[in-house]
């Protein structure tokens, strides 16, 4: 037990002690020292919780008191959640430091928000799911809002908060009644005799209550403004951690939806690399389910496509973006048709690793790209790779491997999703997923462009910022994570 608990609560330790200190800290230090000791500390937390988890890379299900999960897929996916916090670290001090910020409270904010997302991807019950996931959207309501002069943060905020705290509550509904159709708040329990439909609706509404969460068509309204009135590094942020948390999280819930009314109650904490038999009774019992996500799936893939083409805004077009990656991922769980007479999500989860780590390192790289404070209109992101070639060339490979662009992560993982769809005999949801892929490439590329384009410098009068070391550090790491994962894909394979 004494061993169970160090591996599966010790990272979120750290990075909670992590946040404790930079609390205590902050109003004992200089400005300057705000934003130069705190991240580094923030830093600090997050590279020693990423070492934590190593052991957890190989391991079996281990749990605590069969509320909080480890094994080998949720290592992995926590790894990204640090990744990606690290990038988003960074970004967030330079924009701070930048700005001449007088407070550091946005440090604490940033590991509160990534301990409610570790707690996400870990939860084995709806009762851990929700205190995480209510975690990680109080601090990034503080994050979006941490610019109280800006008029554009308070209205983010203002609707963030209103739509966050209605599908919170529509969220937690769905869980009371998987609750009384179950009788347990844990995954793994069948519903009663007779409860069957009252276990679907509840279903139903918690899976409304994390699309809303993951930003997927009809309740993505809230992500383009909330993107746009945060920092670089806060958008950032909500794009790679926030997302991986909440799809985990989602992709979990309808693991074990399926498990239950596939086979009844499974033994022990639900593992994310669970394979299910599939059966004509299972597609019965599912009902319309599949055909809800489908539907969210495809017109995701399209307005998120669509609508990014137009934007200017790098931001606003990482919202649309994320609108779109969230249409891949739902057909990968859309479709429980089996291939090989067994349903699982190995691809989904390699997918959801390589986007996070991808969106976050490009962020990252945008931040330090900026002419000046947030600006990161295309027409202020002109010439900015040939300002901070290291940041460019970074950059570059974050947008190739979000493009789908061979050989990259991004490229392996729309290859396994669609190769998957073909499997289960959807070929032409796989051609309709493909034509819309290369819809998406084209706003990357001409991002790639305008980066690398040479540019007039009277619109830049200021001098490009220094990049901070802990920037050079986060690209660094996240390069060599998307780079390795490239080369060795079967590891969340073997994982799962």
């Amino acid at each position: 037990m004494g061993v169970e608990l160090f591996t599966v609560l010790s990272p979120v330790m750290l990075v909670a002690a992590g946040a404790l200190i930079c609390i205590a800290a902050e109003a004992f230090l200089r400005v300057s020292a705000k934003h130069t000791l705190l991240p580094w500390i923030a830093a600090i937390t997050l590279l020693a919780a990423a070492a934590a988890l190593i052991p957890g890379l190989t391991t079996q299900v281990q749990s605590v008191a069969g509320i909080l999960v480890i094994e080998s897929t949720r290592a992995w996916l926590q790894l990204a959640v640090l990744l990606s916090a690290l990038c988003g670290l960074a970004a967030l001090q330079h924009g701070l430091r930048r700005s001449e910020a007088p407070s550091g409270e946005g440090y604490a904010l940033m590991l509160l928000c990534t301990i409610g997302v570790m707690i996400m991807v870990q939860s084995s019950g709806y009762l851990a799911l929700y205190i995480g996931l209510e975690l990680a959207s109080l601090a990034t309501y503080a994050l979006i809002g941490i610019h109280r002069h800006r008029l554009e943060s308070g209205e983010a905020l203002f609707k963030y908060l209103i739509m966050g705290a209605v599908f919170s509550a529509i969220l937690a509904y769905g869980m009371a009644l998987t609750y009384g159709a179950t009788g347990s708040i844990a995954y793994g329990y069948a519903p009663l005799e007779g409860r069957e439909h009252l276990f679907l609706l509840g279903q139903t509404l918690v899976i409304l209550g994390l699309l809303f969460k993951v930003g997927a068509v009809p309740v993505h309204t809230w992500a383009p403004d909330a993107y746009t009135g945060s920092s670089i590094g806060v958008a950032g942020f909500m794009a790679a951690t926030m997302k991986v948390g909440a799809f985990v999280a989602l992709a979990a819930v309808w693991l074990n939806a399926l498990a239950v009314l596939g086979e009844g109650a499974y033994r022990g904490p639900l593992s994310l690399g669970l394979t299910i038999p599939m059966g004509p009774e299972l597609r019965e019992a599912i009902g319309f389910l599949p055909l809800i996500l489908l539907t969210v799936a495809l017109l995701s893939l399209l307005l998120g496509n669509f609508a990014a083409l137009g934007q200017r805004c790098l931001r606003r077009l990482m919202a649309y973006s994320g609108i779109a990656h969230a249409g891949y991922l739902i057909l990968g769980l859309a479709l429980p048709t089996a291939v090989m007479g067994v349903y699982e999500l190995w691809a989904v989860w390699y997918y959801v690793i390589a986007y996070g780590i991808a969106a976050s390192g490009l962020m990252l790289a945008a931040a330090v790209m900026a002419a000046e404070g947030d600006g990161d209109d295309l027409h202020q992101l002109a010439g900015g790779a040939r300002r901070h070639p290291f940041a460019g060339i970074v950059a570059t490979l974050m947008l190739a491997s979000l493009a789908g662009l061979p050989p990259t992560a991004g490229f392996l993982g729309k290859f396994f999703i669609l190769s998957d769809l073909v499997a289960k005999g959807e070929i032409i949801l796989a051609v309709i997923a493909m034509l819309l892929a290369v819809v998406g490439a084209v706003y990357y590329l001409r991002l790639i462009v305008v980066l690398w384009s040479a540019s007039d410098a009277s619109a830049h009068p200021r001098p490009a910022a220094r990049i901070c070391p802990l920037g050079v550090l986060a690209l660094t790491i996240v390069t060599v994570a998307l780079v390795l994962f490239m080369i060795f894909p079967s590891v969340i394979g073997a994982a799962a």
